[in-house]
């Protein structure tokens, strides 16, 4: 494989943030401009578990959701490099922290909690399901973003851009 255009000290890249901030998007763009894979954590799990994250959060709850996610993080870090979309709360446990800022350079994808529920509306998110979904999305913002900026070693802005204008800023910070 050619050598990849961030650097020698190559390691995987994280996208973190709220919930329809760009991630699984994003990843795909920075991927193929990277010639990394993209993997999606919350697709890893669902695959782990043979279920819809829905279905997890069902049958298990979020507790149940956020042992399965932080299994899947410990593997997806310990294998080859990828660009790897994040669920919004992954954030929220200390050891998922600790691996995001060692094992990953980490990105986040920063968006205002109106944006992310207008593109959130109609989706199937187990967290924001029921009531009102901005309030919700703001609700998150506040308990996550301390710990979205604890993890980043880069943040990028989504509001109103393309996923690949927003690939292409983070390949200009990373280089």
């Amino acid at each position: 494989m050619a050598a990849s255009p961030i650097d020698s000290d190559l390691r995987s890249v994280a996208l973190i943030g709220l919930p329809a901030s760009g991630k699984s998007t994003v990843a795909r763009a920075l991927a193929g401009r990277l010639g990394l894979p993209a993997r999606d954590l919350d697709q890893e799990v669902a695959a782990e578990a043979g279920r819809d994250i829905p279905g997890i959060f069902e049958a298990e709850g979020e507790a149940g959701f956020r042992d399965r996610e932080a299994r899947a993080l410990r593997r997806v870090s310990g294998e080859s490099p990828c660009v790897l979309a994040t669920g919004g709360g992954v954030v929220e446990r200390p050891e998922n922290r600790e691996l995001l800022r060692t094992r990953f350079r980490s990105v986040w994808l920063r968006v205002s909690p109106a944006t992310a529920a207008d593109r959130s509306a109609g989706g199937s998110r187990p967290l924001l399901a029921g009531g009102d979904p901005e309030a919700r999305i703001r609700d998150l913002h506040e308990r996550r973003a301390a710990f979205y900026a604890e993890c980043a070693a880069l943040s990028v802005d989504t509001e109103g851009r393309s996923p690949e204008a927003v690939a292409e800023d983070i390949l200009e910070q990373i280089r």
